[in-house]
């Protein structure tokens, strides 16, 4: 019963000190409960065991670094290479996240290694597909 009571007293307290504050300290003392909550979660024990795995999982999807000679005999890695530049410009002026550029050049990368040829001509569109859908995948993040 004591604790109880005393449990009831401190509930009552702190909704009057709540009731006594402005709006400005109100707001103070969110954004520093907050950021404790935010800073406890920051370093979980288990944070490298997780990153270990996701780079594991990424060295095992990305595409060999010959994909091109083997599998697309129509484009030039200097064709590659000027398309990932206008991909870079059109990134910069759509102001996209920095990893919507990466995972625009992973996607192309994997879209040449694992299918059928694709010509010359249509390669800037695989190029702003992939850009597209790493928007839409920045979006929905």
């Amino acid at each position: 019963l004591r604790r109880a009571h005393a449990h009831m007293l401190s509930d009552i307290s702190n909704r009057t000190s709540i009731a006594h504050r402005s709006p400005q300290t109100d707001i103070a003392c969110r954004i520093d409960s907050l950021y404790k909550a935010a800073e406890a979660c920051a370093d979980p024990p288990y944070l490298g065991e997780i990153t270990q795995c996701y780079a594991r999982a990424e060295m095992s999807q990305r595409p060999p670094a010959d994909y091109l000679e083997r599998r697309q005999p129509h484009i030039q890695p200097k064709s590659r290479e000027f398309l990932v530049d206008y991909l870079t410009e059109t990134h910069a002026e759509l102001r996209l996240h920095a990893e919507s550029l990466f995972v625009t050049v992973f996607l192309l990368d994997s879209y040449l290694d694992r299918h059928e040829p694709v010509e010359a001509r249509k390669l800037e569109l695989v190029g702003i597909t992939a850009m597209f859908l790493a928007a839409k995948y920045e979006e929905s993040g």
